[in-house]
């Protein structure tokens, strides 16, 4: 990949950002090495920043310049490393990236050179494919007046449906979506209310709310496995509580508390203990929302059963909430 500080660099910027949290080791190296392997696009010049979320640094500063430099004839990458000292969580972290980096960038460029144009989030816990990029920033080109173009995930791909004439999306995953830095700055980032979860969806009806459009890129993929467990489709305890409640807080957001009603009876008829967390975090979370305008509450067309997403196909998982009888 090409290297930022190049002074032959091209003047386009492709920043990447991927926000860390107690990531494993050999992991995080298998997704360093492989996006230093993927072709940089045409005319851009491309670097990725890390936000650590974890309870201790998971990188040196020896880590950091090994990656910078390259090791034993491995492609090296651009890097900047921050370490939070707290969990904000994906949007949190990701805004905190981007404003970080801004600043940053401005103070390391010369005054022919400009911030970043496009935005790749990509989570660390995945594999990018080696013409990621290229095929992505491709999409983008071809799609002026985008808001983000995502790539697609296996072996588990999203369900939700896309046009596949037009390649239009009604949202786009935070696993690997290309924002368009100055449609990202107009809708303010992430809504930082959704911790974990729910976060992409909300931003991408924001987009659209503020007419941007957003596709789907069939031609590239991400490797992203997170959701097989011994071979099978399944949620991880952080899914199944920070899941559930981003949809209800989502549903609140766009003035549906009424699709609401039915999981927060089963929530306080049966108290488990994931149950009882997640109503007191609603409770506590639900008077301070910071509601949608009516242009974005006309954006997400809900099911009857408070779904925000038609689906090409389901997968083998439960259809309500634990406890809930089906």
């Amino acid at each position: 990949m090409t290297e930022y500080a190049d002074a032959a660099a091209p003047a386009r910027t492709l920043k990447i950002q991927s926000v860390l949290y107690e990531n494993d080791a050999a992991a995080l190296g298998r997704f360093l090495a492989a996006l230093a392997a993927c072709s940089p696009p045409p005319g851009y010049r491309v670097w990725l920043h890390l936000g650590d979320c974890s309870a201790q640094p998971l990188l040196t500063d020896h880590d950091v310049a090994v990656v910078q430099q390259g090791r034993d004839g491995e492609a090296r990458l651009d890097l900047r490393y921050t370490y939070f000292g707290a969990n904000l969580g994906f949007g949190g972290g990701h805004n905190r990236l981007w404003q970080e980096g801004r600043l940053w960038q401005e103070g390391r460029l010369g005054q022919e050179d400009r911030r970043a144009e496009r935005l790749l989030l990509l989570n660390a816990d995945a594999l990018p494919a080696f013409h990621l990029l290229t095929r992505l920033s491709r999409c983008a080109d071809a799609h002026p007046g985008y808001g983000a173009v995502e790539a697609r995930q296996v072996p588990i791909e999203h369900a939700k449906r896309f046009d596949l004439a037009t390649l239009e999306t009604d949202w786009v995953s935070g696993a690997c979506p290309l924002f368009d830095a100055e449609a990202f700055d107009a809708v303010s980032g992430f809504d930082e209310q959704f911790f974990l979860y729910g976060e992409d969806v909300d931003i991408s009806w924001r987009l659209r709310a503020a007419g941007r459009r957003l596709y789907v890129c069939p031609d590239t993929f991400l490797y992203h496995a997170k959701r097989l467990v011994d071979g099978q489709v399944g949620a991880s305890d952080a899914e199944s509580y920070y899941g559930a409640l981003s949809s209800l807080l989502l549903r609140a957001k766009y003035g549906r508390d009424d699709l609401n009603a039915r999981a927060l009876t089963v929530l306080r008829t049966d108290r488990r203990p994931l149950h009882v967390r997640m109503l007191d975090a609603y409770e506590r979370l639900r008077p301070t929302l910071r509601l949608a305008t009516p242009e974005q509450c006309a954006v997400p067309a809900f099911s009857a059963r408070g779904d925000f997403v038609d689906l090409r196909w389901t997968y083998p998982l439960p259809h309500h909430l634990p406890g809930e009888a089906s």
